[in-house]
């Protein structure tokens, strides 16, 4: 079981741009929750506790001015310049209904080609997923040991967790092993470019 996530949070009565700014300078982020009935709350979360769950794909019980709710990040807005966290959006979601995320994908092992020259090429670094919240996972860990020269594995070939359903595409690459091209293929390939 994983632990529980709290982060604190309380509703946020003025709105505009001079105001976000405000809670901004005051150490804070200025934030939405919605859910499924299309209900929008503007709420304020501290900048330092949310920081380590911008990226966090599982629930997180947020206290909202003493009232618990379950939550996933739906989406974050960063400053492009200083990386400052500007606005988040938390979408609150139902432990029985089924939701949609985003987890990355991560390789474990050493592919079996490597041995034989080979290079292992990631095609995709983020899987659409659907699933109960209580069964969101931070990521997909893809055991890639088995793969030898030119072998490719799709996203239908992944073993995912119980109760995980991928929604990209089947036949999306995921990995794949290239053997190592001679120079007389590399040179030819320069000479045709040119």
């Amino acid at each position: 079981m994983t632990e529980k996530i709290t982060l604190k949070a309380s509703v946020r009565e003025l709105q505009g741009s001079g105001n976000a700014r405000r809670i901004r300078k005051a150490g804070n982020v200025p934030a939405v929750l919605y859910n499924d009935k299309t209900e929008v709350k503007s709420i304020v979360v501290d900048a330092i506790e949310v920081r380590p769950l911008l990226h966090h794909h599982g629930v997180i019980t947020m206290d909202l001015d003493g009232t618990e709710t379950a939550v996933i990040v739906k989406d974050v807005q960063y400053n492009n310049l200083s990386g400052q966290t500007l606005h988040v959006d938390f979408m609150e979601v139902d432990m029985t209904h089924e939701v949609t995320a985003i987890v990355p994908v991560e390789p474990v092992g050493t592919p079996a080609g490597a041995s034989k020259g080979g290079q292992l090429e990631q095609g995709l670094h983020d899987l659409e997923i659907k699933c109960l919240p209580g069964k969101l996972v931070e990521e997909i860990k893809v055991d890639v040991s088995g793969m030898d020269l030119d072998a490719v594995m799709l996203v239908s070939d992944l073993v995912l967790p119980e109760g995980i359903v991928a929604i990209t595409n089947g036949d999306t690459s995921v990995f794949q092993v290239h053997g190592a091209k001679s120079e007389a293929a590399e040179s030819t390939e320069e000479e045709s470019a040119e």
